[in-house]
C-alpha cells in the first residue's frame, strides 16, 4: 500500500549554521559553472545587512535525510516612498531521486507560507513556471524579465550570416545608420550631464534623492548596493556616475565586461528616466572606444517606460525568462505595481 507524503516527508526550518554541511552538499548537485561553497553561505544568507536569509529542508523521514531545501535571502523592497521586508528566493533543491511532484509541492508551499510569516513580499525566477498550488488567498503575479541587448558593432553580428570581409564592409556602411538614435540622443543630452566618481558619498546622495522625490526604484537602500558589488558574482565591475547641471547625482551603472567584449548593466538608478536615457548613452559611448560588441540590460516589462526608453535607444529583446513576485494578500497593490524594478544586482542570474 502506497504510504502517504506526509509519513515519507517533512518540512522543517533548516539552520545555515547547523545544516551548512548538507546544504553545501546540496548546491554541489545543482548545474552551476562554479561548485558553491561557504563564502555563498556567509554572503548570501549570514552576512547580509539586511538581516539574515532563512531556510527550509525537505526531511525524508524514513531515512532521516535532508532530501531538499529552499532559501530565502532577506531584502528590504522599496515600493515609492514605502519600505517591505522581502526577500529572494535564491534556492530550490531537491536530490534527483526524490524530484517528483508531491515532494515539490511540500517543500513549496510549506516554506512559501513560513517565509511569508517574516517577510511580507517575496520574488524569485522559478525553474518551474507552474502556479505554486495550495497558497490559498496569497497572491502570485508572473512578470517577464527581459534580457535587451543594443549591438555596438554591428560587423560582429553579420558575420553570423555573412562572409568575413562582407560583414567588414556591412559594418562599415551601416553601423553609423545603426547608431543613429544613440548619438541623436547624445547631441541632445550631452550639455545636461557630466560624468562623475562613483564612491559611497555619491550612491548614497543619489538614493536620498531619489527618495526624497519619491521615486525609490530597486529593492535595496544604498549601503546594501556597496554591499553586494563586493560580493561574487560582481566583484569585477565598473561604475559610470552623472551630474546634473546643478550638481546633483543624477545616475549611476554598474557593469561588467566578459571575455566575450559582452558588456552586462548589473545595476542602474535615476533620477528621472531622461538622467537614465543619459547614462545609458553615455555608457554604450564609452563601450565603444573600449572595443566591446555589444551591451545587455535586463528589466521587468512592468515597468513599461523604461523599456520603451530601451527601444528609443536601438535595444532589442534577445530573451526571457519569468519573474515571480509573491506577496500577502493585503500586499496586493505591491505585487500589482506597473514599476517593479529588479536587476541583476538583486539576484544571481547576471
Amino acid at each position: 500500500m502506497a504510504r502517504k507524503l506526509s509519513e515519507l516527508y517533512a518540512v522543517t526550518e533548516a539552520s545555515f549554521t547547523e545544516h551548512g554541511d548538507e546544504v553545501l552538499r546540496l548546491w554541489t548537485l545543482f548545474d552551476n559553472d562554479e561548485t558553491p561553497d561557504q563564502e555563498k553561505i556567509d554572503w548570501l544568507y549570514l552576512d547580509n545587512p539586511e538581516g539574515q536569509g532563512a531556510a527550509f529542508g525537505l526531511w525524508h523521514r524514513p531515512e532521516s535525510h535532508l532530501a531538499g531545501i529552499m532559501c530565502f535571502s532577506r531584502r528590504a523592497l522599496h515600493f515609492g516612498e514605502t519600505t517591505f521586508e522581502g526577500c529572494l528566493i535564491a534556492d530550490l533543491i531537491i536530490e534527483r531521486r526524490h524530484r517528483a511532484l508531491g515532494p515539490f509541492r511540500l517543500i513549496s508551499e510549506h516554506a512559501v507560507k513560513r517565509a511569508l510569516e517574516q517577510f511580507e513580499v517575496m520574488y524569485s525566477f522559478p525553474i518551474v513556471t507552474t502556479r505554486t498550488p495550495g497558497l490559498g488567498d496569497i497572491v502570485e503575479r508572473d512578470i517577464d524579465y527581459v534580457d535587451a541587448v543594443l549591438p555596438l558593432k554591428l560587423s560582429h553580428y553579420l558575420k553570423r550570416r555573412l562572409p568575413a570581409p562582407l560583414a567588414a564592409v556591412g559594418g562599415l556602411l551601416l553601423g553609423p545608420l545603426s547608431r543613429l538614435p544613440l548619438s541623436s540622443a547624445y547631441r541632445r543630452l550631452r550639455r545636461r550631464y557630466s560624468q562623475a566618481n562613483v564612491d559611497s558619498a555619491f550612491i548614497d546622495a543619489l538614493w536620498e534623492r531619489v527618495h526624497n522625490a519619491g521615486r525609490l526604484q530597486g529593492t535595496r537602500r544604498a549601503d546594501n548596493v556597496l554591499w553586494r558589488l563586493e560580493q561574487p558574482p560582481f566583484r569585477d565591475h565598473a561604475l559610470l556616475g552623472l551630474m546634473d547641471n546643478d550638481g546633483q547625482p543624477a545616475a549611476m551603472v554598474a557593469y561588467q565586461v566578459g571575455d566575450d567584449s559582452i558588456a552586462r548593466v548589473i545595476d542602474i538608478c535615476w533620477f528621472d528616466l531622461e538622467a537614465a536615457e543619459a547614462a545609458l548613452v553615455m555608457l554604450a559611448r564609452e563601450l565603444m572606444v573600449a572595443g566591446a560588441v555589444s551591451v545587455t540590460v535586463k528589466h521587468a516589462t512592468c515597468y513599461a517606460e523604461f523599456g520603451s526608453l530601451l527601444d528609443h535607444l536601438g535595444f532589442r529583446e534577445r530573451r526571457s525568462r519569468t519573474l515571480r513576485i509573491i506577496a500577502r494578500p493585503e500586499h496586493a497593490d505591491v505585487a500589482n505595481a506597473n514599476a517593479i524594478w529588479i536587476q541583476p544586482l538583486d539576484n544571481d542570474y547576471v
